[in-house]
């Protein structure tokens, strides 16, 4: 829904502070790109991206422990710190990434023919932004899957950070006149990137690399910015050669079908099947593998505990997260790291038959302060699911021994499910302590709006559980 209304909000931006004023929303190739801004904002961002990311999560995280780097994936480095700080950090951090591999799709023959799609825009306007191909979203979240997961930000980060990518994608294409003065220094802007799209002028495609922002360019001689005295906008946009290049949706998002790319898909091909062969030949024995009992209906895996940690000043959001995988943005602040990643988990319980209920929204969590929306009051539903955990030398305890339940409503975990907000959050999250959509299950007994007015608060046992890091078994049964 942000996305959408984002769009809609420059498609008015235009038409009442237009920089180029005789340019017509209904310019040619508005269709294809209209099919781009569906494809890459919704279809294949959703599904591809989010089945694609949590194979790579997968695969990514076995392989780390099968080197024995699998301590930091539990770095998390921005954890604690406030939103904002982390917002910024971030942000810097992977605006220079995203800089760099801009670069790349430039400089390297087979990539430029990937990037061809997005340069093969003639007239620039806001949708532009979203003129691309899908091989190039999976490229850049390949380069930031790293610094995303040993930084460990907030779940609440990154839907952040997603709809500033959104807003500034779209300012800068569009056809707004924003003159940002000496700011132009720090923040990429229309009048700067529309000259990365330059056809045949001084600018030419290899200046104005800058996502966020253009300090890069200015600090590696990679800026262009006409003088008042020159031409504020190229005369023509494209590439050498457009003229041959396909002008359809389909055919530009089937491209690249050249030599160099074929080797580069089989290469990509082979790099994920080794994982994939390590992970087959290592898993059994390793620490991590996910352990499926058909006859009992359950799964098992392994994980470490932190008590000291769940109830600590630092952790925010507090009384939240129960067991979350080692991997995801939440880790931090659980009470339980896992060695599976929240993904596997869910497709294994589907498997042996338990039910998602997929009905909350993203609103239960973001308007849980908003009395005048319903969202916040909504209970998870789906397959009830019991919890317990064990460690060496105790029994399996059932996770309502394990916490103090100071709201007295009691447990009643449900697989929640909601698959889809896996890329919005990537939180990891296993189980919550409230009906939250960021959790494949969770605790039907307590609503987000319980959690905002401290309905919701739950301590740990510690005389019952071990010291931070034991190492403990988790089984989720389908009751």
């Amino acid at each position: 829904m942000e996305f959408l209304i984002i769009s809609v909000l420059f498609v008015l931006i235009e038409r009442i502070r237009p920089w180029r004023r005789g340019q017509s929303p209904a310019r040619a190739r508005i269709i294809t790109d209209l099919m781009h801004w569906g494809f890459n904002g919704y279809l294949f961002y959703l599904l591809g991206y989010g089945l694609l990311t949590g194979y790579v999560f997968t695969l990514f995280g076995r392989w780390m422990g099968s080197v024995g780097l699998g301590n930091l994936l539990d770095s998390h480095l921005l954890t604690g710190l406030p939103i904002w700080l982390q917002c910024a950090i971030l942000f810097v951090i992977l605006d220079f990434m995203m800089w760099c591999t801009h670069n790349l799709l430039h400089r390297v023959p087979f990539l430029w023919e990937l990037h061809k799609v997005h340069h093969s825009i003639v007239t620039m306007d806001w949708i532009g932004n979203m003129r691309y191909h899908w091989g190039e979203t999976v490229l850049y979240q390949l380069v930031l899957f790293a610094p995303r997961l040993l930084l460990g930000a907030d779940p609440i980060v990154s839907f952040y950070l997603g709809i500033a990518g959104t807003v500034i994608g779209h300012f800068n294409h569009s056809n707004v006149n924003a003159d940002m003065g000496p700011l132009r220094y720090i923040f990429n802007s229309p009048r700067m990137h529309i000259w990365h799209h330059d056809k045949d002028g001084p600018a030419s495609h290899n200046r104005n690399f800058g996502i966020g922002l253009s300090v890069w360019d200015w600090l590696f001689g990679t800026a262009y910015y006409p003088a008042k005295d020159e031409p504020q906008t190229p005369e023509s946009l494209g590439f050498e050669g457009i003229e041959t290049f396909p002008r359809n949706f389909f055919g530009q998002q089937l491209l690249p079908i050249s030599r160099g790319w074929r080797k580069a898909i089989a290469c990509m091909l082979l790099v994920l099947a080794a994982l994939g062969l390590v992970t087959a030949c290592t898993g059994q024995d390793q620490k991590g593998e996910l352990v499926v009992h058909a006859a009992q209906k359950s799964v098992t895996f392994t994980g470490k505990i932190y008590p000291g940690q769940f109830n600590s000043w630092r952790t925010w959001p507090k009384n939240h997260h129960f067991i979350v995988w080692k991997g995801g943005g939440a880790a931090g602040k659980a009470l339980v790291q896992a060695d599976v990643n929240d993904l596997e988990i869910q497709r294994a319980l589907e498997k042996l038959g338990a039910r998602a209920g997929n009905n909350l929204t993203l609103d239960s969590w973001e308007k849980r302060k908003d009395e005048g929306n319903p969202d916040p009051d909504l209970h998870v539903t789906g397959t009830l699911i019991d919890v317990s955990i064990a460690w060496a030398g105790h029994a399996p305890v059932h996770a309502g021994d394990i916490l103090v339940d100071k709201g007295g409503h009691g447990f009643e975990f449900r697989l929640g499910g909601h698959e889809k907000f896996i890329p919005v959050w990537k939180s990891g999250c296993i189980v919550c302590l409230e009906s939250c959509p960021g959790g494949r299950v969770s605790n039907a007994r307590y609503t987000l709006r319980d959690y905002q007015k401290d309905i919701a608060v739950f301590e740990v046992r510690k005389d019952l559980l071990p010291k931070d890091g034991t190492e403990v078994t988790i089984t989720l049964a389908i009751r």
